[in-house]
């Protein structure tokens, strides 16, 4: 899934005209391995209904605040933060 969101994002920023850089490469390593770490979560889970909820919650919670992360990254003036930005949150 993360690889396959990798592509989505590069498709994506294809699509709006956006140049691919070393910035964007690497903006997309980090998708990978935030989306790795989430899978991770997800698999080490118990099958305990009270853990899955509580997991779940965690998940959202992290997925919340990276999201929130990365786009605000996006909006940045900085080149760097600003590539790294628009790449991970889809921002045009």
């Amino acid at each position: 899934p993360s690889l396959l969101v990798a592509g989505l994002l590069v498709a994506l920023g294809a699509a709006l005209g956006t140049e691919v850089h070393v910035l964007h490469l690497i903006a997309l390593i980090l998708v990978i391995g935030i989306g790795g770490d989430f899978g991770i979560l997800m698999v080490d889970g118990e099958s305990d209904v009270e853990a899955v909820g509580t997991t779940m919650l965690s998940l959202l919670i992290a997925s919340l605040t990276t999201i929130f992360t990365f786009g605000v990254m996006g909006f940045s003036e900085h080149p760097v933060l600003n590539a790294i930005g628009r790449t991970t949150s889809i921002k045009p």
